[in-house]
């Protein structure tokens, strides 16, 4: 019988990152993060799931990690992890009843009311979980492009298409193994993540960090000045903030109810990578095509007529432009050290933004969902204290 008393397995991967100082960065605040995720798993009375698993070809991590948990099962992989692949073949290994899916650095803040917020949803009948449909559940903080995912049975992982990667993960489960989408509640912790070094700045600006991620952060979160430009702009009804990249329509609204400012959006290739469009170099954006008409200097002059600070997602810009743009030049343009960038186009890109005559903030996608819907509750808690008194 699958799974024995019916608890789920938490299941993590975790890749070892690239040796560039700004991918080691990332990859320590991912490391940070794993580390948190399996304290808050194993945290007393230690029952909430059946396994504790890491899949890994992170070495250090894994004596670190099997040194303070002598009940987890490491499960090593060569260099290049292939997800659909070894994630199969551990569940199953482990004859899961239940699984809970995270990737490692992927969920942050999730902690451990999250993590029993995800077993709760998925719990089997007359076991908190209700009837429930009679294909399963699956419960998930993004179907189109996920970062952690829970469901019931696992078996259901049988009937799930080829999965690109881990972000694939809950959309085949629901629309190939036929399970029901349980409800969650969308928060902006939900939604962000550790994929580039942005992330970092703005993790360290939300509350109920885990004392492991907190001290890395504050020792290595890089300072970007132009977040408190952009919360400005996000607190003052009068100013205009430009966003681009691949926006949530619905967190937008949340964010809308947070706090009212002028705005300028452009929602160009959502889910570019869980469908496949990046893989067969399908990528196309309307900013990149202006970018290459025009040049950088004029592209960043075009934005500050638009607004007062820009926040731009640059992964579909860059899949349009330079496809084959490597992790290092990706995170140092994050960072604004055109001095970092080898790629001549993204070089160019990244001076002028560093010389633009608007703040302009650079990331990924967690930029333009958790992480500005996480700066207008800062802007809502901040404009608090002045409407009461």
């Amino acid at each position: 019988m699958p799974g024995g008393d019916g608890r789920p397995d938490l299941i993590v991967f975790h890749g070892r990152g690239g040796e560039s100082g700004p991918e080691c960065l990332v990859d320590g605040a991912r490391r940070a993060a794993t580390l948190q995720l399996f304290a808050d798993a194993d945290a007393p009375p230690g029952d909430l799931f059946r396994r504790l698993v890491l899949v890994t070809n992170d070495d250090e991590l894994a004596g670190e990690l099997a040194g303070a948990h002598p009940a987890l099962i490491v499960e090593r992989t060569p260099p290049a992890i292939s997800f659909d692949r070894q994630f199969r073949a551990v569940v199953e290994r482990l004859g899961s009843s239940a699984v809970v899916y995270v990737g490692g650095g992927s969920a942050p803040l999730l902690g451990l009311p999250g993590l029993r917020g995800l077993v709760a949803r998925v719990a089997p009948p007359g076991a908190g979980g209700g009837e429930g449909p009679s294909a399963g559940w699956v419960c998930a903080n993004n179907y189109m492009s996920c970062d952690y995912v829970a469901f019931r049975p696992a078996a259901a992982l049988s009937r799930a298409g080829p999965i690109r990667n881990d972000n694939d993960l809950a959309w085949r489960l629901h629309h190939d193994a036929g399970l029901a989408r349980a409800p969650i509640e969308q928060t902006p912790l939900d939604r962000l993540d550790i994929d580039t070094p942005t992330d970092l700045a703005l993790l360290r600006l939300a509350p109920g960090l885990g004392s492991r991620l907190r001290a890395y952060l504050d020792a290595h979160a890089p300072d970007l000045p132009a977040l408190a430009a952009v919360e400005a702009t996000m607190a003052d009804p009068y100013r205009t903030l430009v966003v681009a990249g691949r926006l949530n329509t619905q967190i937008w609204a949340a964010v809308e109810q947070e706090v009212s400012f002028m705005k300028r959006l452009f929602v160009e290739e959502r889910s570019m990578k869980a469908n496949g469009r990046q893989e067969r170099g399908e990528v196309r954006s309307l900013l990149a095509v202006l970018l290459r008409e025009v040049g950088p200097a004029r592209f960043f002059a075009h934005l500050a007529e638009l607004g007062d600070a820009a926040v731009l997602d640059t992964r579909p810009l860059f899949a349009h432009l330079a496809p084959d743009l490597s992790a290092p030049d990706r995170f140092a343009s994050d960072l604004l050290r055109p001095d970092l960038v080898g790629d001549p186009l993204a070089r160019e890109f990244t001076a002028a933004a560093r010389a633009a005559p608007l703040p302009v903030v650079l990331g990924g996608h967690s930029l333009v969902t958790g992480g500005l819907w996480l700066l207008a509750r800062r802007v809502k808690a901040a404009k608090a204290p002045a409407a009461g008194a």
